[in-house]
Parts: C-alpha cells; sequence; structure tokens
C-alpha cells in the first residue's frame, strides 16, 4: 500500500509526463492552465494530475489549493517509498526475531536426534596425548579379550616399552590378547624379546605376509582406529555393528596367520619371506606403486625396491610394465601346468615359470631360478604411534 492506501501506484504514462513538464515550468499553476499550456482536454489532464498527486509529484500550494505545485522526483521518491521502507524494516525485524527464536531450539533437536538415531556416536580425536589417554583407560576397563593389529613390519623400541607395561597388567587380569604383525615382524630383535614375554604370559600373536587395518578392539564392545589424514590421531568407535564388523575382520585375518616365532627356526623364516616376496610379486602385477607395495608389506621403501628389483632382474624384465606382463602369465602357468598329462611340471619354480613367457614375447631369454629368500627387513620403518597400545 502507497501513503495514500492504495494497494498499487499508478504507472507514470506519457500524458502524465507531459502534464508533469508543464507544471515545472511554473512555480505554481492551475488545472486549466496546465490544459491550455499542453493542449490536452481537461479529462486526461485531471486524470494524469491525480495520478502525480498520488505519487508525490504534486502537490496543493499552500495557500491556494486551486494551483499545484511541482515536487522534485527526490523528494517525491523519499515520499513515497519511506512508509515502504519501514515496512520493509519492521517485517525483516520480525523475521529475525523469529530466527532468532527458532534457531535457539537446534541444539536440543540435534542432540535429541543424535541419541536417538546413534546413541554410540563415534569420538574423532586429533591430539596424540589424548589418544594414549583413551587407550590407558579402554585397556584399564577390559574385562575379557583385547584384540590389536599392528601393521608395518618392525615396531619401534620405545613404542613396545610403552606398552609393555599396559599388556602385562591385562594378562595380569585374565584378559585374553591375541595380536596380529606382518611376517616383516619377526626380523626385528625388539619385537621378538616383547613378544617372547608376552607370550610367556598367556598372550597369543601371529603374523600374516601382507597389510591389514589398524586397530584395537576392546571386549567387542570399543574399537580404536587410524584416522584418516590425521597421524597422530585416532577414531573411537563403540556402535556395536561396526565395532563386530572390525572385531570379524581381525578374525578372518587372524585365521590367515601363523605363529609368531620367538625362537630361530629357518623353515619358518624361508616360509614367511617366501610369503612376503610372493605377496611383493601379487602387489607388482595389481600394479601398485613402490611405495604402496612397501607399506602393505611392511618393509622400508628402499628394502623393498631392492626386492623388487631382483624380481624384475630374475624374471628379466625390463620395466614395470614387463614385469606385470611376465608375472600375470606365470601366475596362470600353474593351473596349465596341471592340466591332465602335465606330469611333476605343475610346482615349476617362478623362474621357470616366466622365462618360457619372457621367449615367448621375444623380450629376453631367461633363466630358469628359484626364489631368492627375502633378506631381512630390519628397516621397514616405525608403526604408527597412535595405536601401538597393545
Amino acid at each position: 500500500m502507497d501513503i495514500y492506501g492504495e494497494t498499487e501506484l499508478p504507472e507514470l504514462t506519457e500524458t502524465a509526463k507531459r502534464v508533469y513538464a508543464v507544471a515545472t515550468a511554473r512555480p505554481s499553476i492551475s488545472a486549466q492552465q496546465i490544459c491550455s499550456d499542453s493542449h490536452l482536454d481537461q479529462f486526461d489532464v485531471e486524470f494524469a494530475v491525480d495520478g502525480l498527486c498520488r505519487l508525490g509529484l504534486l502537490r496543493s500550494a499552500p495557500n491556494d489549493p486551486e494551483h499545484l505545485i511541482a515536487v522534485s522526483p527526490d523528494s517525491a521518491r523519499l515520499q513515497v517509498t519511506g512508509p515502504l521502507i519501514r515496512s520493509v524494516r519492521q517485517t525483516q525485524e520480525q523475521i529475525d526475531r523469529i530466527n532468532t527464536r527458532l534457531l535457539d531450539l537446534v541444539p536440543l533437536y540435534t542432540a535429541g536426534a543424535r541419541a536417538r538415531l546413534d546413541p554410540y556416536e563415534s569420538e574423532s580425536i586429533s591430539d596424540l596425548e589424548v589418544v594414549r589417554k583413551v587407550i590407558t583407560e579402554l585397556a584399564a576397563t577390559a574385562t575379557s579379550e583385547v584384540l590389536t593389529s599392528q601393521p608395518g613390519g618392525p615396531r619401534p623400541e620405545e613404542i613396545l616399552a610403552e606398552s609393555m607395561q599396559r599388556t602385562e597388567d591385562l594378562l595380569a587380569r585374565n584378559v585374553q590378547m591375541r595380536t596380529l604383525y606382518q611376517h616383516t615382524a619377526q626380523f626385528s630383535q625388539a619385537t621378538v624379546n616383547y613378544v617372547d614375554r608376552i607370550t610367556a604370559g598367556g598372550a597369543e600373536v601371529r603374523t600374516t605376509a601382507t597389510g591389514f587395518t589398524r586397530a584395537l578392539i576392546f571386549d567387542r564392545q570399543a574399537a580404536v582406529i587410524s584416522l584418516k589424514g590425521h597421524q597422530a590421531g585416532a577414531l573411537v568407535v563403540r556402535n556395536p555393528s561396526i565395532v563386530e564388523f572390525i572385531a570379524e575382520t581381525f578374525d578372518r585375518w587372524w585365521s590367515q596367520g601363523t605363529p609368531f616365532p620367538t625362537q630361530y627356526d629357518r623353515d619358518q623364516v624361508i616360509t614367511a619371506a617366501s610369503e612376503v616376496q610372493q605377496a611383493i610379486t601379487d602387489l607388482l602385477i595389481e600394479g601398485y606403486s613402490d611405495r604402496k607395495i612397501a607399506q602393505r608389506v611392511g618393509l622400508s621403501l628402499r628394502t623393498c625396491q631392492r626386492h623388487i628389483a631382483e624380481i624384475m632382474r630374475r624374471i628379466g624384465a625390463q620395466n614395470r610394465l614387463h614385469a606385470g606382463y611376465l608375472l600375470h602369465d606365470a601366475r596362470l602357468a600353474p593351473s596349465r601346468a596341471t592340466r591332465p598329462g602335465a606330469g611333476s611340471k605343475g610346482m615349476a619354480t617362478l623362474g621357470e615359470q616366466v622365462a618360457p613367457v619372457a621367449q615367448r614375447a621375444g623380450e629376453v631369454s631367461a633363466t630358469p631360478q628359484s626364489p631368492r629368500i627375502l633378506p631381512s627387513a630390519r628397516s621397514s620403518g616405525a608403526s604408527d604411534a597412535v595405536l601401538a597400545g597393545q
């Protein structure tokens, strides 16, 4: 509504503009004079004058209602829009008040919805000291079982020393403990000493060739896993379904593991070395980078690269692409060799399998060789200190 209570303001027609132009030429002017000066009939002039007055562009002279005075567009604009601006401001203030009152209820709704939808919300922790405190508290309250998986090969001595007391306290309370390492941890004397001590107290430790998820699981009620993007952080999970999923994943890896040898066993060393070498070969076929392969098998990057170079040398590969081709074809060779009439060729060594493949490719004439035992991986790099709690 305008200042006169109208819902819509009149349009500025060409006639109205002509009347306004005539009115601006005089200090004041009557309707008859406008008709004379504009050469418009009386009806058109009266209609235009009415519209201009409603727009605030014309007003009656103070001392002579029969005469009209032209008003500047700026003054008319302020006069006409002023009430509208005040109305808009009042409406905006009312909107702001409503928003404030309703937004004050958001925390209450969020808290209620969160409790309703997920009473076991995960906790993201980025501070290393807080992570250690949480792990210590969970270990102190564990009553039946603690499962730990520690990928990355040998573990730093200071981390092992830090977790020793906590581990022995758990074992003293008859809490069952199972720990999973990678095969390369067997070549670390500090890790061997640690495992020897905790297994004497009743803990079980196994190793596998390739990597797995780093996790600590307490009584299958809480799990602590790595926090992506934060090397010093961790995610504490208490949702029963998620914790059970993590625990079942651990159980699957555990079933594939072999007992950690605390005494030197040549056959065990050869078996572990062969499995690590086979894992490197499989990852090469899958096209993983050197760095990713090193992480997956628990070796330092330099040690892993030496093994990759040795594998490529043995099979006569000229580059990574060529190696992938030769290794992939060699992987298929055992199934072909064990078909009827294949005789004892089904157990051919890697070199024996790859040599004819390379010869068919016309790239290299490889000499059959037996797999070389993997050298000790004593410098595989430190595991994350974050979850080294057990």
